[in-house]
């Protein structure tokens, strides 16, 4: 080995054990398909989304234990909420936990809003003036005298002199429409209706997608619960809600499935080193380039983000069957076909076809770098990096490593010749290569044009049905506000927030009233503006005829106007300023407003949460022109996204597939040569869509760029058969065997992941096993229609 040699494999093992090191200590998994969301047309939406899905709406769960009776519920709750509390992991992980209201509720209520019922007396100009006019005033004064006769009015006696106009038991009321109907409180505690679940409000700090975080809390939670369930007899039940369970079993599935392909073609491809080759070391040293290469990729894509998505993941255990095809060639091409130079000849030999293989996937992957989705591009940085590093690993380190000669194995040779008359068969008799590929084009013509739609971006996570149904429960119980439809109020700071969301309130009443929506829930009547309340207040104090109107009003029902004097006192008393968001955070009332507010980088926005949408279009028209506000439709929006990704992902693969045609013709130095390289993966690509079609399956994210892999493993297998056309019988028997040991390796693992539950890992899976298997029995048929004749280039 010489100084530069030694040089060049010391660089390589640091440089692959700083890159294990750094991935190590900032791995983390992400699975949450907003990051599949555009950043095109539908840019703004998709950023909504995307925060709506890391806020704090995002890190509540709701948890229900059911009891079978009402005593039991309260006992099981008091020592549920005991156990959580007890547990240090617990109280450090949540933010929040409600398991019913905080002690002197009202009271505390009571004493954020009584200083504020000037400004909050009316929700909007008009309805000021109206309250205040003559017939306003004795509405009020009706009203006050029917509510002081009911036998509950005790507490209203006292209050009535100082808040005439009802504004804090206004306020009450609003909390009890906003609370969801089927909840109530007994003995400080929150159980359903019927009083068989107790339930519990939850939120995490951190996000619901921070798996490592969830992960040990939610195994303390389901600890809690045995506990408590042990010392009340086993008859208690317990349902969770919420995204962090989606995260952590989409986690759990895709590392799962991952180690299984992983696992599946690593064992495959030793077992065929073991018996082609005979030798531990090459087994050994196959794993650089090919760790190397998911080392490099996973690296990369912590170095500009925090997190790997688990779809990238997926395509890295897929990259395997790529870039171990490098180190498979070198060593075929080096027993098969050694040059008398040793290990670094025969590189050198085939390092031209090897390079151009390693830029046509880099290329096709680097288009990949200009898309719209975040997520894509992720992709794409993993599988350029892993790719071009698998590449480096495998001219720098490897020839090196190897023995200066081979020695025969009866099993390869057996093997060698066993494959090698079939590419001289189909030369012979080019009828049958014109049946094989006119076949696959009728195919083609027969199935692509009646594929279906391929799968949004909705059905990408791969939800466990189990886990949903055990959430619809919790929701069932407790509330049925829509998860996938909102109402975004936006403005550039939270007074003009609130305003806007006033404004979608106004609209939303409006559409209530005509029956497109059941009801829907937000934060405008828990916190106007401070521009309504300031208008509130100065429509009070500035009117001057107010007490006289106001005395004679309440007069004419019977009530004594001198009682009144409190609230006139306190109108001629300094004004406090208007009421903040931050007062309710601080207030019993923050598990109530926390998930109703939404940091933006530009801004503040505020949700309103909707139930029972009847009519989607007649709504939608209702907001469609209010200012700042956005119906927020996450459905329609990742259908949009799917359509934008499969338009704009289309055109940038026609871009890659041109850069790659015009660098495999420039390497083979004839068209007729590239076109033997190209057609049979181009082919390979469209018979995968015919048999996708024929399956039921469509055209998606997962789809186009699994397609991406197959066209790169068609163009490695094209060019080194090209290049073995233009060799000797050595090296032809040494491209068959390499070509014919990677796809088996690889189709094997393939052909496992299409079988996950995983709808991600099965379309990868199904995508990779049809269009390598196709690419596998192309290749020698382009060769023998349209190759190169047998003599070595000049």
């Amino acid at each position: 080995m010489s100084r530069r040699d030694r040089l060049a494999l010391l660089f390589g093992l640091l440089a692959l054990a700083g890159a294990a090191v750094f991935v190590a200590s900032r791995f983390a998994m992400d699975t949450d398909v907003t990051s599949f969301l555009p950043e095109g047309d539908d840019r703004e939406l998709g950023r909504l989304s995307r925060e709506i899905a890391r806020g704090e709406l995002s890190r509540t769960i709701v948890i229900t234990i059911g009891a079978p009776s009402r005593d039991v519920a309260l006992e099981a709750s008091r020592r549920f909420e005991a156990e959580l509390r007890s547990d240090p992991l617990v109280t450090e992980a949540l933010a929040f936990l409600e398991g019913g209201p905080p002690a002197e509720f009202e009271r505390q209520i009571f004493e954020l809003y009584f200083p504020h019922r000037a400004q909050l007396f009316a929700r909007s100009p008009d309805e000021a003036r109206e309250r205040l006019s003559d017939e306003g005033l004795r509405a009020a004064a009706s009203s006050l005298r029917d509510r002081l006769s009911q036998p509950t009015s005790t507490l209203l006696t006292r209050l009535a002199p100082l808040d005439p106009f009802l504004v804090v038991p206004g306020v009450f009321e609003s909390l009890e429409q906003g609370q969801a109907r089927s909840l109530s409180v007994v003995d400080g505690r929150y159980l359903t209706q019927d009083g068989r679940y107790a339930v519990f409000f939850m939120g995490t700090r951190a996000e619901a997608f921070d798996t490592a975080a969830q992960r040990p809390l939610f195994e303390a939670i389901a600890e809690a619960f045995a506990r408590t369930n042990h010392a009340l007899g086993g008859e208690l039940s317990m349902d969770q809600s919420g995204i962090h369970r989606f995260a952590l079993h989409a986690e759990e599935a895709i590392k799962r499935d991952i180690t299984r392909i992983s696992v599946v073609s690593v064992v495959t491809l030793v077992l065929a080193l073991l018996t082609l080759f005979r030798s531990l070391r090459f087994i050994a040293l196959a794993s650089l380039p090919v760790g190397g290469g998911v080392l490099a990729g996973l690296a990369a894509v912590l170095l500009v983000g925090d997190r790997v998505h688990g779809i990238t993941l997926a395509f890295g255990a897929s990259l395997i069957g790529v870039t171990v095809d490098y180190v498979v060639h070198l060593y075929c091409h080096h027993a098969v076909a050694p040059s008398p130079e040793g290990p670094r000849g025969t590189l050198r030999e085939i390092d031209r076809t090897l390079f151009t293989c390693a830029a046509a996937t880099i290329l096709g992957f680097v288009a990949l770098l200009f898309s719209s989705l975040p997520g894509l591009r992720e992709v794409a940085l993993f599988s350029a990096v892993g790719v071009g590093t698998s590449l480096a690993i495998t001219r720098a380190m490897i020839p090196s490593l190897l023995p200066t000669t081979m020695r025969p194995v009866a099993a390869r040779e057996r093997f060698v010749a066993l494959l090698r008359p079939s590419l001289g068969a189909l030369r012979r008799n080019r009828r049958a290569a014109l049946v094989v590929f006119g076949g696959a084009l009728v195919f083609v013509a027969l199935t692509v044009p009646s594929m279906p739609e391929g799968q949004g971006f909705g059905e990408m996570g791969g939800v466990d049905p189990a886990l949903l149904a055990e959430d619809e429960r919790v929701r069932d119980r407790v509330t049925r506000f829509e998860q996938m439809r909102f109402v975004v109020a936006r403005g550039a700071d939270e007074g003009s927030a609130l305003e806007a969301n006033e404004r979608a309130a106004r609209a939303l009443e409006q559409a209530q009233t005509e029956g497109a929506l059941e009801g829907f829930h937000g934060i405008h009547r828990l916190l106007p503006s401070p521009a309504t309340q300031r208008a509130s207040q100065a429509a009070l104090l500035g009117d001057a005829t107010l007490r006289a109107r106001f005395e004679a009003a309440f007069a004419a029902e019977g009530f004594v106007p001198e009682a009144f004097s409190p609230f006139f006192a306190y109108l001629e008393e300094p004004m406090p300023e208007p009421l903040e968001y931050a007062a309710l955070l601080d207030s019993p009332l923050a598990f109530m407003v926390r998930s109703l507010r939404l940091e933006l980088p530009d801004g503040v926005a505020f949700l309103t949460y909707l139930n029972g949408v009847r009519d989607e279009g007649a709504l939608a028209q209702h907001l469609a022109d209010v200012e700042g506000v956005t119906f927020l439709r996450q459905g329609e929006l990742f259908g949009r996204a799917a359509s934008t990704y499969r338009a704009h992902t289309l055109e940038l693969l026609a871009l890659g597939l041109l850069a790659v045609l015009i660098l495999v013709v420039i390497q083979q130095r004839s068209l007729r040569g590239a076109l033997a390289a190209l057609a049979p993966a181009l082919v390979a690509a469209l018979t995968t869509l015919g048999a996708l079609s024929l399956a039921g399956r469509g055209v998606d994210l997962v789809t186009l760029t699994t397609l991406l892999i197959v066209v790169c493993m068609g163009v490695d297998y094209g060019l080194f058969l090209v290049h073995a056309e233009r060799m000797d019988e050595a090296h032809r028997d040494a491209s068959l065997l390499a070509i014919v040991l990677a796809a088996v390796s690889t189709l094997l693992g393939f052909s496992l992941l299409a079988l996950s539950a995983h709808p991600v890992l099965s379309s990868i899976g199904l995508t990779a096993s049809v269009g390598i298997f196709a690419c596998l029995v192309l290749a020698p048929s382009a060769i023998a229609l349209v190759g190169p004749g047998r003599k070595e280039p000049s």
